[in-house]
């Protein structure tokens, strides 16, 4: 499954929350848990081979995303954008290869107020949450039809 996309392994597992390693073909299932989500989308795009491609074998282990000392590498702006989530009160993460910065929070209203200064910053961010309950996959167009 894993070489038609990363994601399909984990939406195929049926499963709400999940670590996800290797080239997204192992999942190990979580007990699911209700966060506050606030995202930082970068201006600028970074596709997930060139991240790949960057990676050294310095960087295994090196934090808590493998990815995320290349993806700096390759867009030193991920830095800076860490650094202004930090700043506002958020403990930023990549996004697998990125270049998508995510922050927690337990508290519905901490991380609104997070997402509006890092909005009032001038960041495009999008507030949401985790699921607890396993994505729902469903045929759509011709397939629909044809079944």
């Amino acid at each position: 499954l894993a070489r038609i996309g990363a994601d399909v392994p984990f939406f195929a597992a049926q499963v709400a929350a999940a670590r996800v390693t290797g080239i997204g073909e192992r999942v190990k299932p979580l007990e699911p848990r209700r966060h506050e989500v606030v995202l930082v989308h970068p201006p600028v795009g970074l596709p997930t081979a060139h991240v790949f491609a960057e990676l050294h074998p310095e960087d295994w282990g090196a934090g808590p995303n493998d990815l995320e000392r290349p993806a700096v590498r390759l867009l030193p702006e991920l830095s800076t954008l860490m650094a202004q989530v930090r700043a506002a009160g958020g403990e930023p993460r990549l996004t697998g290869s990125g270049p998508t910065i995510f922050t927690l929070d337990d508290d519905p209203a901490r991380a609104a107020a997070l997402a509006t200064r890092l909005s009032e910053a001038g960041l495009r961010t999008t507030h949401t949450r985790t699921r607890v309950e396993p994505a729902i996959i469903e045929a759509i167009g011709e397939q629909e039809e044809e079944a």
